[in-house]
């Protein structure tokens, strides 16, 4: 039984991190990760209690209603970009959209393919950089740091000293964080 225990608290544990690492989109996907790790940790709880079935029905719940609001706030947070800021949640796209497209290439060449005219022709576009007033625009919507990071590194920008001290005198202020891995890049 203490095997169960520490299968299940692993598995609780790292579908924690990445819900909380990688966010949710949409309210679906929230839902999905959060029920997910409500079923985990109410496993534990319920067994420990001796009602293993009650905490898993608890905690799944729990877990799809907390998820479903972390991926809303997501969506909260690219209505302020569409209305704030539309050019920089046109760059996010665009780079997301750049991103799969360097994949299929990535993929198409490393598979073997029978017309090596097609697999050497194919070329992934390039990622628009995120500029200084796109990372403060994501830093008003309440973007979390790691997602500005993120975008910050798929769109290979580089910044400057000035870019590094504009967004140290923003309002709301950029995180830390945002502002070391600016420096990391120049």
């Amino acid at each position: 039984m203490k095997i169960m225990h520490k299968t299940v608290a692993a598995g609780a544990v790292a579908f924690a991190t990445l819900m909380f690492t990688t966010g949710c989109d949409t309210p679906g996907e929230g839902a999905a990760v959060g029920g997910t790790t409500g079923f985990f940790a109410g496993t534990i709880i319920g067994d420990a209690t001796g009602h293993p079935e009650l905490g898993q029905a608890i905690g799944t719940l729990s877990g799809l209603a907390a998820g479903a609001v972390i991926g809303e706030i997501n969506e909260e947070q690219q209505r302020k970009l569409e209305a704030n800021s539309p050019r920089t949640l046109r760059r996010i796209r665009h780079n997301d959209d750049v991103v799969q497209e360097q994949r299929k290439v990535a993929k198409a060449h490393t598979e073997k393919s029978t017309s090596s005219e097609t697999a050497s022709s194919e070329k992934a576009p390039s990622p628009t950089p995120l500029s200084v007033d796109d990372v403060k625009a994501l830093t008003a919507a309440g973007v979390k740091k790691d997602a500005i990071i993120h975008a910050m590194k798929e769109s290979k920008a580089v910044y400057h000293e000035s870019d590094v001290a504009k967004a140290q005198g923003a309002t709301p202020p950029v995180d830390p964080d945002v502002i070391s891995y600016m420096q990391k890049t120049t």
